[in-house]
């Protein structure tokens, strides 16, 4: 038969892995279709959550934003809100933190990846300069690690 897409390859591992050990590996299933853009499928049984755990609210974040690619009207405008709402909801997680679960360099490198999914999420829906706005303060690591995932294009595209 016809060789496999490495990413078809990629998403089925992660599939598998997911079904047998879920709380352990269904974040790698979600950052697997993040990475190679292909979010439509399983990618919300993988990606959305229901917890406060801002990782976990980051990934759901970066899927909604993802989804906003491929849809249009108003199903586009609910994904850009879902996405604004989980950034937003991350940062209110690590703000709730008091016990100090999350270790300050690891609670920065996350503020800084949050706070610039909401950047990301103006600019693409056309509020440029409230984007623009949080972007021009957005971390290295965090455009590294939008970059990596493939979303720079579209704040390229609005400037």
């Amino acid at each position: 038969g016809a060789p496999r897409r490495l990413s078809d390859v990629a998403i089925g591992s992660a599939d598998e892995a997911a079904r047998l050990a879920p709380e352990r590996y269904s974040s790698q299933a979600c950052l697997v279709r993040l990475y190679f853009r292909r979010t439509e499928g399983d990618g919300a049984r993988y990606c959305e959550t229901d917890s406060a755990n801002p990782v976990a609210l980051l990934y759901e974040g970066m899927f909604y934003l993802r989804e906003t690619y491929r849809l249009r009207g108003v199903a586009q405008s609910a994904a850009w809100e879902s996405a604004l709402e989980s950034f937003e909801a991350g940062v209110a997680a690590l703000d709730a933190d008091l016990t100090g679960a999350t270790p300050p360099q690891e609670r920065e490198r996350l503020r800084g990846r949050l706070m610039a999914g909401q950047g990301y999420v103006y600019t693409c829906a056309g509020f440029r300069n409230a984007g623009q706005e949080i972007l021009a303060n957005r971390t290295q690591d965090a455009d590294a690690y939008f970059i990596r995932y493939g979303f720079r294009d579209c704040a390229a595209r609005r400037n």
